[in-house]
C-alpha cells in the first residue's frame, strides 16, 4: 500500500484536478466547438487535451504508485502526441501548404514513437536528450508560433494568439520544473520541498486558463 505525505496528497489532488480539466476540455472542444463549426483547429485542440489527459494519467501512476519505466514511456509518448496535435492547430492557422504542415505535425509523433521503441539501456540517455534538447526547443517554438500568429493576423485573432502564447510558456515552465532531473536541483536551490512539488501543477492550471481563453478566440 502506498502512503502519501500531506504535501504529496495535495500534489496528487492538484494533478487529479488537472487531468479532470483535460477530460472536460476534450469533451467541450470536440462535442461543442468542433461540431459547431467543423474547424480543424478545434479538433486539434480537442485531441491535444485528450492526449494530455491520457499522458498525465500514466505520469500519475509513475510518480505516485509504480516507478517503472514503462509508465514513463507511455506518459511521455502521449505528451508528445499532444504536442503533435497542437502543432496541427498551429499549422492550420499559420501554414497553407501541406508540404510544410505534414513535417511540422509529424516530428513530435516521431519523437514519441522513438520514446516507446528505444531499448531500456538507452533510456537515461534519451531522457537527457528530451530534457535538455527536444523539450526546450518545443517549449520555445510552440509559444513563438502562437506569438507569430498574433503578429501576422490582426483583430481578435491577435489576442487569441497572445493568450495561447503566454499559456504555453507557463505550461512548459510547469512541465519543465517537474522533470526528473530538474526537480531535485530546484529543491536544493529553493530549499522548500513543498513549494517545489506544488509549483508544477499550479502553473499548469494557470496555463490552462490562458490556453482555453486564446483557443476560444482562435477556434471561431
Amino acid at each position: 500500500m502506498v502512503v502519501l505525505s500531506t504535501v504529496e496528497s495535495i500534489v496528487f489532488g492538484l494533478w487529479f484536478v488537472v487531468v479532470g480539466y483535460y477530460w472536460l476540455l476534450f469533451g467541450y472542444y470536440l462535442l461543442f466547438r468542433y461540431f459547431e463549426n467543423r474547424s480543424m483547429f478545434n479538433l486539434a485542440i480537442a485531441l491535444f487535451f485528450l492526449s494530455l489527459a491520457i499522458g498525465r494519467g500514466f505520469y500519475v501512476v509513475f510518480d505516485f504508485y509504480v516507478s517503472e519505466v514503462l509508465w514513463w514511456r507511455l506518459g511521455t509518448f502521449f505528451q508528445w502526441a499532444g504536442l503533435s496535435c497542437v502543432s496541427a492547430a498551429i499549422a492550420v492557422k499559420l501554414f497553407t501548404r501541406k508540404i510544410i504542415q505534414y513535417p511540422f505535425i509529424s516530428i513530435p509523433i516521431v519523437i514519441g514513437c522513438a520514446i516507446l521503441l528505444t531499448p531500456y539501456e538507452y533510456i537515461d540517455t534519451l531522457k537527457l536528450y528530451l530534457i535538455y534538447v527536444f523539450t526546450p526547443i518545443y517549449a520555445i517554438l510552440v509559444p513563438a508560433f502562437f506569438f507569430l500568429i498574433a503578429w501576422r493576423i490582426a483583430g481578435r485573432i491577435r489576442l487569441g494568439g497572445l493568450l495561447c502564447g503566454v499559456g504555453f510558456l507557463i505550461l512548459y515552465a510547469g512541465r519543465t520544473l517537474q522533470a526528473t532531473l530538474i526537480e531535485p536541483w530546484l529543491g536544493t536551490v529553493i530549499g522548500w520541498e513543498a513549494l517545489v512539488l506544488l509549483l508544477p501543477p499550479t502553473l499548469v492550471i494557470i496555463a490552462l486558463f490562458f490556453i482555453v481563453s486564446g483557443s476560444q478566440i482562435l477556434g471561431k
